[in-house]
């Protein structure tokens, strides 16, 4: 609240500092660099050098990606365990697989892999 428009607003994540836009006094845009996994502190300038603390912090992660999942074909009528590999499986979130409109809870193993059981036809 309170922002005006400036040419030297900009954001600042931990010791990264971007351009900022304006898009109101209640508003302003900023584009999150490029950084490793954590959180950083979030802070603000109008005039580029005094940077206000928004008492936020800004978390990076990596991108989630699946490479591959185990076993590809299961019988509809038991359950089966089912195993994803990939890379960004990170602790502190409650994992979900789905498998049509069925969600169910996953196990998180490591970084690399984790798992889910299959819901079976009763």
């Amino acid at each position: 609240n309170g922002f005006f428009e400036s040419e030297f607003m900009a954001c600042r994540f931990g010791f990264a500092t971007v351009a900022a836009n304006w898009i109101s006094p209640n508003l302003v845009r900023c584009q999150s660099p490029q950084h490793p996994n954590g959180s950083v502190e979030l802070s603000f300038t109008n005039d580029g050098v005094h940077f206000t603390s928004t008492g936020m912090n800004f978390s990076f992660t990596v991108p989630l990606k699946v490479r591959d999942v185990q076993p590809r074909f299961a019988n509809r009528n038991r359950s089966t365990v089912v195993t994803l590999l990939g890379d960004g499986f990170t602790g502190g979130k409650r994992w979900k697989c789905k498998f049509g409109t069925t969600k169910v809870a996953a196990s998180l193993l490591s970084s690399t892999e984790m798992t889910c059981p299959s819901p079976g036809s009763s």
